[in-house]
């Protein structure tokens, strides 16, 4: 239809008509027209927000319903579509309480989520046996590895009203864990290469709470705070002296010592390490922007840490999305981390999502209401699939594949002397080595 001027007999006929033959692109093109002219009202709006969900554009669709029960807040039809494109939209929430205004409210809690995961380290016991000596003097080997993990959660939604929303989390963790020192011991009463070697666990339990204010139906203000209870039972020991061999000559570099002297204890360790945060999201048709901070305290030292992401809704259809974040962290290990996602869904009742993240992430917190799992070591690459399946209403299974890289550190303690007041001066070397970590994770989620 040409853009003239149009009368409101002419856009009734000329809609109704395309509605009842599934003409939908023609039926946009002349609701279109005759809104930029001044021309609305009830039926107008709900065959457009029709005709945007018959071609999957729920986002767009969602515009024209909430316009529709402007005119006409009462009529069921316009509402149940209205709830229709914000559940096909991702805004449960909005869905939620769409309906409040006949009586009728939500669940206090509308969704229990559990979870379980399972890791795998391919080179840990590998690594468990390396000892690659930088040279040939007596030197301290320090080495610790972090193994695989296995975990469990449990989450819960709550609806508190239209405004307010909160996502609760509980989670346990265990991960094995590995000490050894090595070193040579040249005394002639007492030679021999001595190993200390421990093997240990270490449980982290933790909870999450996630409560999220909507001040508008496009914008989101979230708060969380997550809280970890790291327990293990490393050994804990020091170098406290080395022996010397007798009197080296005159002007000889300094001597390899013949023995090393541990200071060695077993204790039980509990830290209490935390992150919380605020996130401020803004929903547009085309797009959602999501600004976050948040401050994590370990058990010694205080990371603060920034992101920016971008979702990107081509065709204002939720069927493919892709985001593309990127974080900033400020402490120990500083630097930035890149994050991109795509997210497909070609059918209703499945939907798959790949993600990739590369910078340095020794200290990231990719916070999304799941389990949070930090590794102790320098990670630098974190790829994975993420795959949803909705065989009834109020049912949903979802499982996954993340792998990751990160790199352990054997450390080489070479002595260099004592200072005056008695203490050691050590040198140290650091050995590298690479080792790829694979989780499997699956849950459920069902909705009341």
């Amino acid at each position: 239809m040409a853009q003239s001027t149009l009368t409101f007999t002419q856009v009734d006929v000329s809609t109704y008509k395309a509605w009842e033959e599934a003409r939908w692109r023609d039926l946009i093109d002349t609701s279109e027209i005759a809104i930029d002219q001044g021309i609305d009202y009830f039926y107008l709006r709900l065959r457009t927000g029709i005709a945007y969900q018959k071609l999957k554009r729920d986002r767009k669709a969602m515009i024209h319903f909430a316009k529709a029960l402007e005119f006409n807040s009462g009529d069921p039809l316009a509402k149940q579509y209205y709830i229709s494109a914000c559940v096909n939209s991702g805004d449960f929430h909005t869905a939620a309480w769409a309906d409040t205004s006949s009586g009728k409210r939500p669940h206090r809690i509308i969704a229990i989520i559990p979870e379980l995961g399972q890791s795998s380290n391919d080179a840990y016991e590998s690594l468990k046996t390396v000892y690659e000596k930088p040279n040939n003097r007596n030197m301290l080997m320090e080495k610790e590895l972090s193994g695989p993990f296995q975990y469990a959660s449990f989450t819960l939604i709550h609806e508190l009203s239209p405004q307010w929303q909160i996502d609760q989390n509980i989670s346990w963790l265990q991960m094995e864990k590995f000490q050894q020192v090595q070193y040579d011991k040249t005394t002639l009463l007492n030679p021999g290469h001595i190993t200390l070697e421990n093997s240990f666990t270490t449980q982290q339990f933790s909870w999450y709470i996630n409560p999220k204010y909507y001040p508008s139906p496009n914008r989101e203000v979230a708060f969380y705070l997550h809280s970890f209870l790291v327990v293990s039972n490393p050994v804990d020991y020091s170098i406290k002296d080395v022996i010397l061999p007798p009197m080296p000559p005159v002007g000889s570099p300094t001597p390899s010592p013949v023995d090393f002297i541990l200071s060695i204890d077993t204790a039980k360790h509990t830290d209490f390490e935390f992150s919380t945060g605020i996130s401020f999201k803004k929903n547009h048709l085309y797009f959602t922007r999501d600004w976050q901070t948040n401050i994590y305290k370990g058990s010694n030292s205080i990371h603060l840490q920034t992101g920016l992401t971008y979702t990107i809704y081509p065709f204002a259809k939720p069927r493919f999305s892709m985001a593309s974040s990127v974080y900033g962290n400020l402490g120990r290990e500083s630097g930035f981390v890149f994050k991109q996602n795509f997210r497909y869904k070609p059918f209703s009742f499945f939907e798959v999502e790949l993600y990739g993240l590369m910078g340095n992430m020794t200290y990231f917190t990719d916070n999304n209401g799941a389990t949070i799992y930090n590794l102790p070591d320098p990670m630098r690459l974190k790829a994975g699939m993420n795959i949803m399946l909705t065989p009834f209403k109020k049912l949903v299974f979802f499982g996954g594949y993340t792998f990751s890289q990160s790199n352990t550190q054997v450390i080489w303690n070479d002595f260099a002397g004592k200072r005056n007041n008695g203490d050691l001066i050590l040198n140290q070397s650091v050995n590298s080595y690479f080792y790829n970590n694979k989780l499997i994770f699956g849950g459920i989620l069902w909705a009341f």
